[in-house]
């Protein structure tokens, strides 16, 4: 099927809020070549994945507190097992789709923008995980050394792709890791190694390719931070971050354009309460 025709149904069912045929749709219209993505498909890729998970994780958290509170104050037997039933299925649920964002991404999304450096980052997130007995420190200075010698002097657009594909990679990475119980330690570090690798290099990449005050930069800068402070357990690493984006877009916002000002605003908004919240925890 003609990839216009594609992108036309996930439009409409975009419209129509039917966001697991807005995610098959745009998932066909990928497969279909190899070109990279317009605004709008990328747009509609972004939204659709984000509002089917957005739907299930919110769910999985509501079992969990429904978990936490049948063990506090007792409940049916009835009650329990359906909580282990659906608690089970959502994570399922949330999993699969977050793997299929990952794959689609890094697969053939990221290569239609900069195909050596598709190649060179998917390199780095197989191998992220053998620094999980060095921990994330050990981590991110690797990325450094490994991605010195990558030229970086790329246009705006691309940047700003890269940054923006980057950044999924690093979200439903996360969204994986939140699943993961104490239990299952390993397999949270494994996968949080790999939201950090996608994190850090976007976030560099985007002080090399966007204004400070850019919403792709502040965007970033957003949930990398809330990464370091719900994952990472680093409230100070999150704060520096955080601060760093909200203090460099604050002396640039005078000159963001009015089509970008006002997104720019809110995100900056929303760093300025993390950091009075995370202050208020340290």
């Amino acid at each position: 099927m003609d990839r216009q025709v594609l992108v036309g149904r996930a439009a409409l069912a975009e419209q129509l809020q039917l966001w697991a045929d807005v995610v098959s749709w745009m998932k066909h219209a990928i497969q279909t070549g190899d070109s990279e993505l317009t605004i709008e498909e990328r747009s509609l890729l972004s939204i659709g994945y984000k509002r089917l998970v957005a739907e299930k994780r919110l769910a999985w958290k509501r079992v969990c507190e429904l978990e936490t509170q049948t063990s506090a104050c007792g409940g049916t037997e009835r009650l329990r097992q359906a909580i282990v039933f659906y608690k089970e299925q959502l994570e399922q649920d949330v999993e699969s789709v977050c793997r299929e964002v990952l794959e689609l991404i890094g697969k053939h999304v990221l290569s239609t923008v900069h195909a050596a450096f598709a190649e060179r980052v998917g390199r780095a997130m197989e191998q992220a995980s053998r620094f999980k007995e060095r921990g994330f420190d050990s981590l991110e200075s690797d990325l450094k050394q490994q991605m010195s010698g990558f030229p970086f002097d790329v246009e705006e657009k691309m940047g700003e792709n890269l940054v923006f594909y980057l950044k999924m990679l690093g979200d439903y990475s996360r969204f994986i890791a939140e699943l993961r119980s104490d239990e299952d330690e390993a397999a949270r570090e494994r996968i949080s190694m790999q939201a950090l690798c996608a994190y850090y290099v976007s976030w560099e990449l985007s002080k090399l390719c966007l204004r400070p005050s850019h919403p792709g930069r502040l965007g970033i800068a957003l949930n990398y931070s809330m990464f370091c402070q719900s994952i990472m357990q680093q409230p100070d690493k999150a704060c520096r971050i955080a601060e760093a984006a909200f203090d460099d877009a604050l002396a640039d916002l005078d000159d963001t354009g009015k089509e970008l000002y006002g997104e720019s605003s809110i995100i900056m908004q929303v760093l300025k309460e993390n950091l009075k919240l995370w202050s208020q925890d340290g």
